[in-house]
C-alpha cells in the first residue's frame, strides 16, 4: 500500500471520527442532563426521606410522651383508688364503731330501766314492810296499853304518887342494861336483823327515853 493510501485512509477515518463526535457530545450531553435529573431526584428524595423521618421522629417523640402522660395518668388514677379504698375502709371503721356505740348505750338505757324498775318495787316492798312494822307496832303498843290498864284495874289502889315518865314506852330503870343488850349489842348483821324495818331498834330506843 502506497503512503496516499494510508493517508487516504486516515483521512477518511478521522472524517468517520468526526462525524460521530456530535452524536458523542450529544449523548454526552443527554447522559449530564439524565444525571442531573437523577441528582435531582435523588435530592429530592433525600429531602423526603429527610422530612419523613423527622415528621416520623416527631411521631414518636409524641408517642413517648402520650405514652409517659397516659402512664402518669394510670398511677395517680391508682393512687386516687387506693386513697379511695382507703377513706372507705375508714368510714366502715367509724360506722361500725358508732353502731357498737349505739348499741352500748341501748344497753346502758336498758339495764338502768330495769334497775329502776326493780328499785321502785323493791322500794314499794320497802314501803309495805314498814306500814306493816308501823301497824304491828301500833298494835304491839295497844296491846300494851290494855294489858296495863287491865293491871292497873286489878291493882289495890295506892296512893297516887307523881310519876315521872322517861319515854314513849315504859320501862324499869334497872331494864336499862337488858334493853340495851337486847337492842343493840345482840342484835347481828344477819339474821332476825334482815327481817326488821331499817333504824327499827334505835327507834325502840328512841321511844323509850324520849
Amino acid at each position: 500500500m502506497s503512503v496516499n493510501d494510508s493517508i487516504g485512509q486516515e483521512v477518511t477515518r478521522l472524517n468517520q471520527e468526526n462525524m460521530v463526535i456530535p452524536e458523542l457530545k450529544q449523548t454526552v450531553s443527554e447522559l449530564q442532563r439524565h444525571k442531573q435529573e437523577l441528582e435531582e431526584q435523588l435530592e429530592e428524595q433525600t429531602r423526603g426521606m429527610t422530612e419523613k423521618i423527622e415528621e416520623i421522629s416527631k411521631k414518636l417523640q409524641m408517642n413517648v410522651e402520650e405514652e409517659a402522660s397516659q402512664r402518669r395518668l394510670l398511677e395517680q388514677h391508682e393512687q386516687v383508688e387506693r386513697e379511695k379504698e382507703e377513706v372507705e375502709r375508714r368510714v366502715e371503721e367509724l360506722e361500725e364503731v358508732l353502731r357498737r356505740q349505739k348499741n352500748t348505750e341501748t344497753e346502758a338505757k336498758t339495764r338502768f330501766t330495769q334497775e329502776a324498775s326493780r328499785l321502785t318495787a323493791e322500794n314499794m316492798d320497802f314501803e309495805e314492810q314498814l306500814d306493816m312494822k308501823d301497824r304491828l307496832i301500833r298494835k304491839l303498843q295497844n296491846k300494851i296499853k290494855s294489858l296495863q290498864t287491865s293491871e292497873k284495874a286489878n291493882q289495890t289502889p295506892a296512893p297516887t304518887i307523881p310519876k315521872e315518865y322517861l319515854g314513849m314506852l315504859e320501862y324499869k330503870r334497872e331494864d336499862e342494861p337488858k334493853l340495851i343488850q337486847y337492842i343493840i349489842l345482840d342484835l347481828k348483821p344477819r339474821g332476825v336483823v334482815v327481817n326488821m324495818i331499817p333504824n327499827m331498834a334505835a327507834q325502840l330506843l328512841f321511844m323509850c327515853v324520849r
